[in-house]
């Protein structure tokens, strides 16, 4: 790809520098990019515009458009052309070219005496047991010097300890040195130190030979004999202990000079090298860094001395742990150790990997921390669990954390910031093993989990590893207290309402009108929440709680189901520990009321050959006029709990006026509360049971009668609220046992249940006369039971009675 804008830049000699600075580095592609100034004009040489060009070299595309952005600002950027991507074929072709090109370069800096005749080339190569094939396509930096009459180049490839080097060193050799004048290798010449000795000169190699000898005569000396002897003998022991030193020092010289060579070309060490059988030549490797975490330093590791999840230390400082799978599969930091003792020398060990081993995160928290594009969801939700953070960044540990994405977390139905604390403990549990697994151990491996439950794995025939159905997409990232595998989707996601509710057989009829409803979904969202459910025998038919006739319209069923959920989790003992008078639940969502009572009851008790022999008095609870049922489910979730009710619910209306005003048995009495302007009674906030005489009975009364009862406000208010006492009393609990209600004008009225389910009303209990013949009729604000007769307090009449 060729990126270019025209216009005026730095100098040619600034340029030309620029271009000398950068380098084209291994393994990395060249891009170049065309630079000039905003609003400056283009160079006119002659009658052809000139772009003086600015070469950058990149890495990477991405670099380059980095590069472009930063240019842009201050010059005209504009794309002369842009070529499709090179294949990988094609990008390594082009870095064969780029190293010809390096080499070139470097060849013509070598110096000339190099290139010509004595000159011996040695190379001391240090790889480490790094395969000599995968050097070819790592990034190398090659650097040359002139030394001690030598020239040396050395070729590093990477920047670690232990990173691959090759030294070639060229100098004179076979008795040749390099001349003064540094252009060839010459002889090694003597100069000759002369003197008279008995006649003979003596020579000794010293520096450069003289191109005329000179002698100096000396005026001859008388010397006694035997003096002459003795100083002979001595300069002659002289020369032959100088004679001697001199060659013991040389011999001396050739042996250090031996026993260092030696030690460059096989640095003596203990260690212990892995090797990778093969290599991905597209992959991103940091070579120094991936060399130095094969290389084991002073351990000597053979085979036999492997043992099970024991850690040693690279050169990097890289932990390395071993693991033992399936009795026969040894890895090192997960990968397989393909072939044992590959190379075996007396100062090291080589073994054989199925792949390189890579830099250790610092702990499996500090990894979900720095990765937020990927597992914020899930360090989100492991932050608001206490205590599981700290387990994941214990370093003494040894963990396996089965991590899912920020994909499989958005299927779930509620997002981690909405989701409750309980539910997230129950979402992510089974998903830490206290021990390392590594994907190559998969294959019915049952995996222990930190809270007592068990993971199976299993492998398939295109080696794709799942655990309990969950496919391992990321897999045997290493850190330093354990390895965490990625997977696409949650192991045990939150069992909802909905679930629950399609898990039980006593509420599949219940289950059947929900789920055509498409209001599951909402189910399956709600959290801290109570499922008021129906059992099957309420959807039979019982004419006495039917009055809405729901099982005959199924729709108005499916309306109301939001009704059938309430805030908080309860179940039947919780209820009666935490009920009082006027106690009321919310629903979910709607916020509106719900009504519990609590009531006795008789118990029939059946003694030998089932026979009821006498009744016992208990409790019972219901809400909205249905009793919550004996058998209660067993399931449970953190979404919620499931209530069982032995009847269906009944929708209840916004008001107990409301109530009137859409039954037409009512009319004559709504007329006569209107009139009067005693909608307040009915209106009030505080729960209230109504006996509401139906038009029946007002039929029956003349319109004299009519106007003596009703025609006065003050009368009409007496006899209505004679009719109305506090509290939600359902027709069940009036069933019960006969009562004694107080009005809100203050006298009482008497209820007494009879044969037949028949509840009788009086303002004595020797004097009942009106039956309840439509009961249980449902407001937020309390409750409506239709009677066939009118009830009259004492002084009733405002006018006889003004005071009362």
């Amino acid at each position: 790809m060729r990126l270019s804008v025209g216009g005026a830049v730095k100098s040619a000699t600034n340029q030309h520098k620029n271009n000398r600075r950068s380098v084209y580095p291994s393994g990395q592609g060249v891009r170049s990019i065309v630079a000039r100034e905003r609003d400056t004009p283009t160079l006119v040489d002659g009658d052809a515009e000139t772009t003086p060009t600015l070469h950058i070299r990149a890495r990477s595309l991405t670099e380059v458009v980095k590069i472009v952005q930063r240019l842009s600002t201050d010059f005209a950027v504009s794309i002369d052309s842009a070529d499709e991507l090179p294949s990988v074929d094609q990008i390594y072709l082009g870095l064969r070219s780029a190293d010809d090109q390096r080499n070139a370069t470097e060849q013509q800096r070598v110096p000339k005496w190099t290139q010509r005749g004595h000159v011996c080339e040695r190379v001391v190569a240090r790889f480490f047991g790094f395969p000599e094939s995968l050097l070819r396509y790592m990034a190398m930096k090659k650097k040359c010097q002139f030394f001690n009459k030598r020239y040396i180049c050395q070729e590093s490839y990477g920047t670690g300890v232990y990173a691959p080097t090759k030294k070639t060193i060229l100098e004179c050799c076979h008795g040749y040195e390099l001349a003064s004048t540094l252009e060839n290798c010459r002889k090694s010449s003597f100069k000759l130190r002369t003197h008279r000795t008995r006649g003979k000169y003596k020579y000794a190699r010293k520096g450069t030979r003289p191109s005329k000898i000179s002698f100096q005569s000396q005026p001859p000396r008388l010397f006694h004999r035997q003096h002459l002897s003795s100083s002979i003998e001595k300069k002659r022991r002289l020369r032959a202990k100088k004679k001697k030193q001199f060659l013991r020092a040389k011999q001396n010289k050739k042996k250090t000079k031996s026993r260092r060579r030696e030690e460059e070309e096989d640095e003596v060490m203990v260690f212990t090298s892995f090797a990778p059988a093969e290599f991905d030549k597209d992959a991103d490797v940091y070579v120094g860094r991936l060399l130095d975490n094969l290389v084991i330093l002073d351990k000597y590791l053979t085979a036999e001395a492997f043992e099970d999840n024991m850690i040693y230390y690279a050169a990097s400082g890289n932990p390395i742990r071993f693991n033992l799978f399936n009795n026969d599969v040894w890895t090192a930091n997960c990968r397989k150790i393909t072939a044992f003792e590959r190379v075996r020398k007396e100062n090291g060990v080589y073994h054989e990997l199925d792949g390189m081993i890579p830099d250790v995160q610092d702990s499996i928290a500090d990894y979900l921390e720095m990765r937020t594009s990927k597992f914020s969801d899930l360090f989100k939700a492991f932050s608001r669990i206490s205590g599981l953070v700290n387990v994941l960044g214990e370093r003494n540990r040894s963990l396996t954390l089965f991590a899912p994405s920020n994909a499989a977390f958005a299927a779930l139905a509620l997002p981690v910031a909405d989701e409750s604390a309980s539910c997230l403990r129950e979402l992510l549990q089974h998903y830490v093993v206290d021990d390392v697994f590594c994907a190559v151990g998969a294959g019915g491996k049952t995996l222990h989990t930190i809270d007592g439950g068990s993971l199976v794995t299993r492998i398939d025939e295109h080696d794709n590893v799942f655990v309990n159905e969950s496919s391992l997409v990321n897999r045997d990232v290493m850190a330093r207290n354990g390895v965490i595998h990625t997977i696409d989707r949650m192991l045990n996601p939150v069992r909802s309402l909905a679930d629950l509710l399609g898990s039980e057989k006593a509420l599949r009829f219940f289950y059947e009108f929900y789920e055509p409803s498409n209001k599951l979904a909402d189910l399956s969202r709600a959290r801290n929440a109570t499922l008021l459910a129906p059992v099957n025998t309420a959807f039979l038919g019982d004419v006495r709680y039917d009055t809405y006739d729901v099982m005959d319209d199924p729709d108005l069923l499916r309306r109301q189901l939001e009704y059938y959920v309430v805030d908080s989790v309860l179940d039947r003992d919780t209820l009666q520990r935490s009920y009082h008078k006027n106690y009321r639940l919310t629903t979910h969502g709607q916020g509106r009321p719900v009504h519990v009572t609590l009531y006795q009851i008789k118990l029939k008790v059946d003694e030998d050959g089932g026979e009821v022999k006498k009744p016992m008095m208990g409790s019972a609870m219901s809400l909205q006029c249905a009793r919550i049922s004996v058998h209660q489910p067993t399931v449970s979730s953190c979404a919620g709990s499931i209530l069982a009710l032995d009847q269906l619910l009944k929708h209840p209306k916004e008001s107990l006026m409301t109530v009137l005003g859409e039954d037409e048995e009512f009319s004559t009495l709504l007329g006569v509360i209107t009139s009067n302007n005693l909608e307040y009674l009915l209106e009030s906030d505080k729960d209230h049971t109504f006996f509401a005489p139906t038009n029946q009975i007002f039929t029956q009364f003349d319109p004299e009668v009519m106007n003596k009862l009703f025609g006065d406000p003050e009368t009409a208010r007496r006899i209505i609220s004679f009719h109305l006492i506090p509290g939600f009393h359902c027709q069940d609990e009036l069933l019960q046992r006969p009562y004694r209600h107080s009005t809100v004008i203050g006298q009482s009225v008497h209820s007494c249940p009879k044969e037949s389910d028949v509840i009788w009303l009086g303002r004595h209990r020797r004097k009942l006369r009106a039956r309840i013949n439509r009961p249980d009729l449902l407001a937020d604000n309390g409750i409506v039971h239709g009677i066939d007769n009118l009830l009259l307090p004492k002084h009733y009449d405002s006018i006889k009675f003004p005071s009362i």
